[in-house]
């Protein structure tokens, strides 16, 4: 039994530093991408005559932020219905006393 022990100990070691380099993340040294500031604020960009970037103080609500509220708004909504479901039909099963016919319905 020990000896099983010693080698199931043994193994979960090696098997946990062999997938290591499997779990630890990569990392990339790249240059990033310069266009990638200005696509996330072109609307709260104002192009000068040196084609610099200045910003104009005028946030603006794109449709993207609009529908990710919505989906967000939304996704509360049925998650908190849902829990108030699973609790309902838990009480419901508590409260049954093993008859089946108080279940449903």
């Amino acid at each position: 039994m020990i000896q099983k022990l010693k080698v199931l100990i043994t193994n979960l070691g090696i098997a946990s530093i062999m997938l290591v380099p499997a779990l630890a993340p990569a990392t990339v040294y790249a240059q990033p991408d310069p266009t990638r500031s200005l696509c996330g604020g072109a609307n709260n960009l104002q192009f000068g005559a040196t084609g610099d970037c200045a910003e104009t103080g005028e946030a603006q609500e794109t449709v993207n932020n609009l529908v990710t509220t919505i989906i967000n708004i939304f996704s509360v909504i049925v998650g908190i219905v849902a829990v108030i479901m699973i609790i309902f039909g838990g009480f419901k099963y508590i409260t049954s006393g093993g008859d089946s016919g108080n279940i449903s319905g």
